[in-house]
């Protein structure tokens, strides 16, 4: 029985990841934020002995509520204090020689000063976050090397300034990853840069 339950709670981790996944790369914050709190009850463990999920979970669970800290002025406080707690766990895994957790922290602490700080403090974080990443061969962080770029676009476009760069760059990564929902997303919200067409292969 406890191996039993030990499965269908590893299990239940990995469908909520996955959910958690969808929302953050589609942008969707609420949904993402009320999953991320769901992944941690589901395992709160992982906060302590690391795993290959964590930096993952941590990254997709701090992320959302950066997100509504800067649109959602009202609760903005209770929504940072929440992305903070991830962005320190990042931090102390980082401190110990995780180089996945180090480009996540750099990536969340992006996210963290978009609201307030120099723009060139802003996309200093979000270069060296890129750079990192960018350097690991593996395709499976193709979609964190895209979300990054997305979300460096993102700013620029806050703070009226040329974006295609960015945005140009997480489109190719989200076409190579064959996110073709997201490739859709991306050539509505900014038909200046995409044209809208057949992105699907038939």
């Amino acid at each position: 029985d406890f191996l039993k339950n030990c499965k269908a709670a590893r299990a239940l981790q990995y469908i909520l990841l996955n959910k958690l996944k969808v929302a953050v790369i589609l942008g969707d914050w609420n949904v993402a934020s009320d999953i991320s709190l769901k992944v941690l009850m589901a395992d709160e463990k992982l906060l302590k002995q690391p795993d290959i999920t964590t930096w993952f979970l941590l990254t997709f669970g701090g992320l959302p509520w950066l997100a509504l800290a800067r649109t959602d002025q009202l609760n903005r406080a209770s929504h940072a204090k929440k992305a903070k707690g991830f962005i320190q766990r990042l931090k102390k895994w980082a401190s110990k020689g995780s180089i996945v957790c180090k480009a996540m922290h750099t990536f969340l602490l992006a996210e963290e000063s978009a609201k307030n700080a120099k723009t060139e403090v802003v996309l200093a974080l979000f270069d060296e976050c890129i750079a990192d990443v960018t350097s690991w061969s593996d395709t499976f962080y193709y979609n964190i090397r895209a979300l990054v770029n997305e979300r460096a676009g993102v700013f620029c476009l806050e703070r009226n300034l040329d974006a295609s760069k960015y945005l140009i760059c997480a489109m190719e990564l989200y076409r190579e990853w064959k996110a073709w929902a997201k490739v859709l997303q991306l050539e509505k919200l900014y038909p200046q840069l995409f044209s809208v067409k057949e992105s699907a292969p038939v």
